[in-house]
């Protein structure tokens, strides 16, 4: 619906001339053809004077009243004047043509004058740059308009007596029309209305309020109808155009009342508020501003002096009005020797071109009362006066701002210190991809130094990436707001692998890269091994299927005689046996091809581990530096691939190398334990404690295995600033020990508990936390094989517990 408005307000304005063009038009082809029809209904012209012309103006009347009470300045008054004394001439007029035409021209003629000069006076006073005081300042303005628009009326109604008791020199004779006194009348009146409509029209091209545009386009309207209603005789055809060009006017001021109340509700405010607008009161609007503000405002003159000292300016510098106003303000705000050198600044600050907004802008040092000095931002304008140049200064405190940005700085370089100390890439581009920081390990990737790229643009320093995966990435992460991670091998050294991390923001993008080669050798070699082992699995699994069936087939073949079924279930069951005894055979025949794997794996290992020490001890220092890093990575990649081996030979050998179970003495079995974990204990600083352990029939082996690799876990996982705490407990619960090894660690992720026993799982990569991955599925063996069950618990950050059970046996002792 406000569309709908406001779309049949724009078309009438479009079309809004158009009218007054056809007035023009019409009237110049009746004088030329001459046409002479004289039509004058009775009562037609009192009726329509009523409705138009003083519908019209006593509305704008009541508009501008209300809006001079609401704040207005007195030019609404004045305008609301000028349309009451419109159509009370106009309504008067009407009803007394008939009866005595040349007191009805009389009253219509002065009352017409006086509504021109009253248009006119409210026109001046709207384009007067500083508007005069009110006289009647000490009146309530609802009285004031009271008292003038009752004046108005008390005028029209002397004005008749007068015109009736013959005061007045005659206006209009029946047989000769009107007389000279008339016509200059009605020239005054149509030179001040004209000129009333063109000043409106130039105070609508400053204002843009519908409103001003719609009543003087009404009030030229009216003019050019009282132009020509006088060029006729009453009645005929020109007589009659220049009435409906008066009602079309008044027409228009109803227009203009419309578009008030329209704009009113469409912005959410009251008609007076609205109103009020238009007309503001310009020392009042000042004022509000003024005392409304946050920050100081302050008006200081030619000689430096105090004229305004807003509330804020007392809040900030703890001066009271009475003691800032006439003093001069650089004394007030700054230091003896600085005053003459903050004015100078103010100056230089305002001559500088003022069509940039932040060259009037300068910060400085202030005192407030109390001596305390600040710093301040001050925005100067200056302006030329009736009464002399004034400044006009904005003063907002940015202490606490500049702090702000000192911290900023701070903090900025400390990111800066660190993203330089790490042993990864980092660089970051704006919305435009252009570079806006990178640390000297990505420059270094490329060759060049970090200000050798910073503000060059990415895509056309790097167009060998463009159409590539990496482009592909980096523009979606931005496009979508959304961080992104991949991987993918060095576009121009295929052997390299890095890992991306791209963080968008409503800067532009950084993006966080390591070099992950390493992980991704090992992790081919890891899918080839297994591989391998699924391809073996699969020809053992072909080979049972084969054989069940097989089986099937026998026994669906002795089902057809109820003698040869019961051999056959003879020969059957002897059948069932050697088969199941072939399945365990298999499986341990599995067990041991992992076992043998792992151990003949080591002899290859040892020799390229061997050699490759010799390498490192002979050559050393007599190759390139290249040769001696590839020589550290072959020496470390063996190692590592030795404790995975020696690991999964351990777990292996859970199943086929495991001891009877005995009565075992936990309390040895734990300080067993201590005695291998000796080293690491000391070096991280641990705190191990335990409850007195049980006596329980176990493998002491594998059980000391088991408390190792847990207590060896939370050591390892450990938070970096306080050392880690383990603690051992237990309790006897329905036919079974309960075990628990609690740590103040790092804890583990909900993502990953259900991967946590499972072989060659890992949370972390090997670069933040060396191992293999095996530990914990071998305690989860060593677990199941004493007929146990084994869980974690965690939560991120504050540490796990790990549990396991074993079955209470018969002559087990709880040591006390």
């Amino acid at each position: 619906m406000r569309i709908k408005t406001r779309f049949t307000f724009s078309l009438l304005k479009r079309f809004s001339f158009i009218p007054i063009l056809l007035i023009i038009a019409t009237a110049v082809i009746i004088y030329i053809i001459d046409i002479r029809t004289i039509y004058e209904p009775y009562l037609l012209l009192p009726i329509l004077n009523t409705i138009f012309i003083g519908g019209g103006g006593f509305t704008i009347a009541f508009i501008a009243a209300l809006a001079y009470v609401f704040g207005a300045k007195r030019q609404a008054l004045l305008l609301g004047g000028g349309a009451l004394a419109l159509g009370i001439s106009a309504l008067l007029a009407g009803w007394m043509f008939s009866d005595s035409p040349n007191v009805a021209v009389t009253i219509f003629s002065i009352g017409a004058l006086l509504a021109a000069v009253l248009h006119l006076l409210g026109t001046t006073q709207s384009t007067k740059k500083y508007p005069a005081r009110h006289s009647l300042k000490r009146f309530p303005r609802q009285s004031i308009a009271i008292l003038f628009y009752s004046g108005i009326a008390i005028f029209f109604i002397i004005l008749s007596l007068a015109a009736i008791r013959g005061f007045f020199p005659l206006f209009f004779v029946a047989a000769e029309g009107y007389t000279p006194t008339r016509w200059v009348i009605i020239t005054v009146y149509l030179i001040l209305f004209f000129t009333s409509a063109s000043l409106y029209a130039r105070l609508y091209y400053f204002s843009k309020e519908s409103f001003i545009y719609w009543y003087s386009l009404g009030l030229a309207i009216i003019a050019v109808g009282l132009t020509l209603a006088p060029l006729a005789t009453p009645g005929d055809p020109l007589n009659w155009l220049g009435r409906i060009a008066q009602y079309l006017g008044s027409a228009y001021f109803l227009v203009a009342a419309v578009s008030v109340l329209k704009e009113a509700r469409a912005k959410g405010m009251g008609l007076a508020q609205k109103l009020g607008n238009i007309w503001r009161e310009p020392a009042i609007s000042y004022r509000m501003l003024v005392n409304m503000a946050r920050d100081a405002i302050i008006s200081i003159d030619d000689e430096g002096n105090v004229l305004v000292w807003s509330p804020a300016a007392e809040r900030l510098f703890g001066y009271s009005q009475n003691e800032a106003i006439g003093s001069s303000f650089a004394s007030l705000v700054a230091a003896d020797e600085q005053a003459d050198s903050l004015m100078i600044q103010l100056d230089y600050s305002n001559d500088i071109n003022n069509d940039m907004a932040d060259k009037n802008q300068v910060e400085l040092e202030l005192r407030r009362k109390n001596g305390e000095t600040f710093t301040a931002e001050l925005s100067v304008s200056v302006g030329d006066t009736p009464s002399g140049r004034l400044r006009m200064v904005i003063i907002r405190d940015i202490t606490e701002r500049k702090r702000t940005e000192e911290e900023l700085i701070k903090s900025n370089k400390r990111i800066t210190d660190i993203l330089e100390s790490i042993n990864d890439g980092f660089f970051a581009l704006d919305n435009d991809w252009n570079y806006t920081y990178l640390n000297k390990l990505s420059a270094a990737k490329v060759g060049l130094e970090p200000k050798d790229l910073i503000g060059q643009n990415f895509w056309k320093r790097f167009p060998h990436v463009i159409g590539t995966a990496f482009e592909k990435n980096l523009r979606e992460a931005k496009l979508k707001g959304e961080v992104k991670r991949f991987e993918m091998q060095s576009i121009r050294n295929p052997a390299e692998w890095h890992g991306f991390s791209v963080f968008p923001s409503a800067e532009g993008i950084s993006v966080y890269w390591q070099d992950i080669t390493e992980r991704k050798q090992a992790e081919e070699a890891l899918r080839k091994a297994h591989d391998e082992l699924e391809l073996r699995v699969q020809e053992r699994t072909t080979e049972l299927v084969a054989t069940n069936e097989a089986l099937q087939a026998e026994i669906t073949q002795r089902k057809q005689a109820e003698e040869a079924l019961r051999r056959a279930y003879d020969e059957l069951e002897i059948r069932v046996q050697e088969r199941t005894a072939e399945l365990a055979r298999s499986n341990a025949e599995l067990e041991q091809f992992a076992y043998i794997a792992s151990h003949d794996l080591q002899e290859p290992l040892r020799m390229v581990s061997g050699f490759t020490q010799i390498l490192a001890r002979r050559y050393k220092g007599k190759l390139d530096k290249s040769a001696d890093e590839f020589i550290d990575y072959i020496v470390d990649g063996a190692t590592r691939m030795q404790r995975m081996i020696e690991d999964l030979l351990a777990y292996s050998r859970v199943g086929t190398r495991g001891k009877p179970f005995e009565p075992t003495n936990l309390e040895d079995v734990f300080s067993q334990a201590m005695v291998n974990l000796k080293i690491a204990i000391e070096e991280n600083g641990a705190v191990v404690t335990h409850d007195p352990l049980p006596t329980v029939m176990a493998d002491p082996t594998q059980i000391a295995q088991l408390l190792q690799n847990l207590i060896s876990n939370a050591i390892k996982f450990r938070k970096r600033e306080e050392p880690p705490c383990v603690h051992i407990s237990f309790k006897r619960e329905k036919g079974e020990w309960l075990f628990s090894v609690q740590d103040n660690g790092i804890g583990i992720s909900p993502e990953f508990m259900d991967d946590l026993f499972q072989l060659f799982q890992r949370e972390h990569a090997t670069s933040e936390y060396s191992g293999t991955g095996i530990g914990l599925a071998t305690c989860k063996k060593i677990v199941e094989r004493h007929s146990g069950r084994i869980w974690a618990e965690s939560v991120q950050g504050r540490g796990s517990t790990f549990y396991f059970t074993i079955p209470v046996g018969r002559g087990e002792l709880q040591k006390s």
